[in-house]
């Protein structure tokens, strides 16, 4: 039975994002009344249960339809009839029925969750809250409507309402998918075409817009710019002058009828992207439709357009809607303007439920609505600064409600001259939400925290941590107080938090308000058992300045971290050794030890940075943990710096053999200072050449294997890498080796100079020596090679720098013994100080 149930549930989210289930009458009941403020209810109800529950609730505005789901049709057809019971749509015992029925009354439900204000034709100037609801329409239209954006600023938008979609869909596989092609190919086809699609955005959009809601609205911004940019560009391309008639019929709520009525030749408004046809028969079908719903009446509204003085854009969908057949539709901007015709009923009834309205839509130079635009552009402002009662009816007082919506805007308007980069007037806006809710709210208000929120992100613009901190400190002291433990707000305070803190450089801090904001995420939008999504949501948590997190290490990590870091602090004394001894022994002061002294230093930078990252990388697995500390971006820097410079020494080490064999009479060749102007080059060449994948920001912290690296993928910057640091220096080495081999064979055949003859020999095993310690630190290096290479056609595995460092760190130790054994001058030097110490004579008094 729970697997049917599972099934269900699955086949449902399809369909509807949010599922609620209920074991008894009261629980539902109590969820209705008390958790649901302006959604519609769509109830799925068994035959036994439903025959309790549906009497007491069917009469509640919030409850839409009714799904009588069982096996055994004929135990309930008694009592679900059609004259009982309006709001039950029928019994089912299949889900997939179910699913089709739900699946058109959401859309027309959705179709009629549109925002509609009217305004009296005697109306000149704001005297009530309506008359001040419907100019603050306008205005937000003319907020959203000002941003601009470019191609950085558009990208930055979508990702971010993506990553917001992603939290919000988090257990509706379908509409990730969808989510997931909409990150792919928003621009192609084009807004229209996705906000026609029967998806997550003509839904969120829609509410959004009729509920007015922010947050919504700030994350959707540049989509909303983008469709009415649309709808403008192909509304210009309109050639016929011609009167244009169209229909749209829905269901709306007696009482916003009656105003329609009493406000007959005023204003109305539409606040949403308004959907109409120039089919009256398509209309007709949702009126009747909406007459199925007692709490409703069916309006049909007759629209007269004229497309050359029209003051908003709008466009037919024949050619852009996402359906090939589109119901004739005709989609107008948000908040369109019309002027209230003629009001007539289509039946002869003494309560006529079915009306048709007559609407003209208006055009620039309406007179009214020019008088209100800049009455509210001028006198509305000021008036709410001065606690909304200036230029009023005194008797107008305004409800909680009433200034949350005040709030809402003026910090909806201060994000967007934030974004404009006019951060003095946006300080100025979000200090008047400030002052409005220290006035009439109360002190715990989640407004309060909100606006907070919005005043640190300014803060934060205007580098001022401190201040930035402290909102955000008030903030969650409002939130922790008013909201659940696991509400999403709590994790998004937090999260801002951790930025600051990281910034101020409070490392411990910023790792404890990560980690909240990561756990709170994992409950309020996921369960234990969605590991995809949980895995989804702690990448995106490092996005955000790569903040800690607790991550699960593997039980190799903690012994192969020890092993490395033995290792490279093995290779570092080794080194010091050879340097300090070249440097103190004057025998080994001579151009080839000089050279070989070159390759200890780059060993031994090179052996510092790797014993770096490897006790980095110990830290955090020990305490399971991940975020990258402030000198990870330069260690992985340095990482490709000195790997340059090991390699190139070698280089140099085989080119002055190269140059003694095959040109012994040039000396300046041959000399200290050309050999020094060698060194400084490929120093300066080493530091150089990786500049791009800083400029570029390619090294990037792996969370995975906790090292900052270049990411392994077929790119240019990968190729350039394995040129420069690896083919270029390797290549040219072997290549020196095989001429002077091929020079010794030759010199063999011909009479020589025994003298020539054996410093060529000599020279030759040099080198042959470097090449076998070059190929050596190559193979060291082939698991590295190896992901490189495969990331050209996929994906590396997990932990794939992890197993190519385990390799590099714990051979660096062989490399040094190897310099040790294939350098005689060194060899010699540190043989000769052991044994001169193991035959000291030790003097003792007796």
């Amino acid at each position: 039975m729970n697997n049917d149930i599972q099934t269900s549930i699955t086949a449902l989210r399809h369909i509807v994002n949010t599922i609620k289930t209920f074991d008894t009458c009261e629980s539902c009941i109590d969820f209705i009344n008390n958790q649901v403020k302006e959604e519609k209810v769509f109830l799925i109800v068994s035959g036994s249960l439903g025959q309790q529950l549906v009497p007491r609730i069917e009469h509640d505005i919030k409850l839409d339809s009714i799904y009588v789901f069982c096996l055994k049709k004929c135990n309930h057809e008694q009592w679900t009839s059609k004259e009982q019971h309006q709001k039950i749509k029928g019994i089912f015992i299949d889900i997939q029925d179910i699913c089709n029925r739900l699946k058109e009354d959401i859309k027309q439900s959705q179709h009629e969750l549109t925002s509609i204000q009217t305004l009296s034709s005697q109306t000149s100037r704001i005297s009530n809250y309506l008359d001040a609801s419907f100019m603050y329409s306008q205005l937000l239209k003319d907020i959203i409507l000002n941003i601009e954006y470019d191609d950085t600023t558009r990208e930055q938008a979508k990702k971010d309402f993506i990553d917001f979609c992603r939290i919000y869909y988090a257990e509706n596989n379908a509409e990730l998918c969808v989510i997931e092609e909409f990150e792919q190919n928003y621009s192609n086809p084009s807004p229209i075409w996705w906000y026609t699609r029967e998806c997550f955005i003509y839904s969120m959009l829609n509410r959004a817009l009729c509920k007015q809601d922010t947050e919504i609205l700030i994350k959707m911004n540049f989509f909303i710019y983008d469709l009415h940019q649309q709808l403008e560009h192909l509304h210009k391309t309109i050639n016929n002058g011609q009167i244009l008639t169209v229909y749209r019929g829905q269901g709306i709520l007696p009482t916003a009828l009656d105003r329609m009525i009493q406000n007959q030749g005023g204003l109305i408004s539409f606040n949403n992207f308004l959907s109409t046809s120039t089919s009256k028969e398509v209309s007709l079908c949702f009126c009747q439709k909406a007459l199925q719903k007692p709490e409703k009446v069916a309006v049909l509204f007759k629209m007269n357009i004229d497309p050359l003085i029209s003051s908003v854009p709008f466009a037919s969908l024949d050619e852009h809607s996402y359906f090939q057949e589109t119901e004739k539709e005709i989609l107008f901007s948000m908040h369109t303007v019309f002027r209230i015709g003629e009001i007539t009923p289509l039946t002869d009834d003494n309560k006529p439920r079915f009306w048709k309205i007559h609407l003209t839509l208006t055009n620039a130079d309406d007179e009214q609505l020019h008088q209100l635009t800049e009455h509210m552009r001028i006198d509305l402002s000021s008036s709410l600064d001065s606690g909304l009662q200036i230029n009023m009816d005194p008797t107008w007082r305004l409800s909680p409600l009433d200034y949350q919506l005040i709030v809402d805007r003026y910090n909806y308007i201060g994000w967007v001259q934030k974004k404009q980069g006019k951060l003095s007037e946006a300080w100025t806006s979000h200090k008047r939400a400030l002052r409005i809710l220290r006035k009439y709210l109360p002190p715990t208000h989640p407004r309060l925290a909100m606006t907070y929120n919005y005043i640190s992100l300014l803060y934060s613009t205007m580098n001022d941590n401190l201040r930035a901190l402290n909102c955000l400190k008030k903030a969650l002291r409002i939130q922790e107080k008013v909201l659940q433990p696991n509400h999403p707000h709590l994790a998004e305070t937090h999260f801002h938090m951790s930025i600051i803190f990281e910034r101020l450089n409070k490392i411990d801090n910023a790792f404890q308000h990560a980690k909240k904001a990561v756990d709170i995420g994992c409950q309020a939008f996921m369960t234990l058992d969605d590991p995809n999504m949980k895995n989804y949501f702690l990448e995106e948590a490092m996005t955000f300045e790569n903040h800690s997190t607790i991550i699960n290490i593997e039980s190799w990590f903690i012994p192969f971290d020890i092993l490395m870091i033995m290792c490279t602090l093995l290779a570092i004394v080794l080194a010091l050794i050879f340097l300090s001894t070249i440097i103190l022994d004057k025998t080994c002061h001579t151009v080839p030890m000089m050279l070989v002294a070159n390759s200890c230093l780059a060993e031994f930078i090179f052996g510092s940075d790797m014993f770096g990252m490897a006790l980095f990388t110990f830290q955090n697995d020990l305490h399971q943990n991940y975020y990258p500390d402030s000198l990870c971006i330069f260690r992985g820097f340095l990482g490709y710096v000195v790997t340059i410079l090991k390699y190139y020494s070698y280089l140099l080490q085989a080119i002055y053999r190269y140059i003694t064999v095959f040109y012994p009479t040039r000396l300046f060749w041959q000399s200290i200072r050309f050999q020094v102007c060698l060194i400084l080059a490929t120093w300066i060449f080493g530091f150089v050449c990786p500049l791009p994948y800083i400029l570029n920001h390619e090294i990037k912290y792996n969370i995975d294997n906790q090292i900052c690296q270049m990411p392994l993928q077929l790119s240019f910057l990968t190729i350039y890498n394995a040129l420069c640091v690896y083919m270029i220096p390797v290549s040219l080495t072997i290549l020196i080796y095989f001429k002077l081999v091929r020079y010794v064979q030759d010199m063999r055949k011909h009479i020589t100079s025994a003298n020539i003859l054996y410093r060529a020999q000599n020279e030759l095993k040099m080198v042959r020596r470097i090449v076998i310690l070059v190929m050596g630190i190559v193979m060291i290096g082939f698991p590295y090679t190896l992901f490189i290479f495969i990331s050209f056609f996929t994906t590396p595995p997990k932990y794939h720098f992890r197993i190519a460092y385990i390799f590099i760190d714990t051979l660096m130790a062989f490399v040094m013994i190897a310099i040790f054994q294939f350098t005689e001058p060194l060899k010699m030097s540190i043989m000769k100080r052991i044994t001169r110490q193991a035959n000291a004579i030790i003097p003792v008094i007796t």
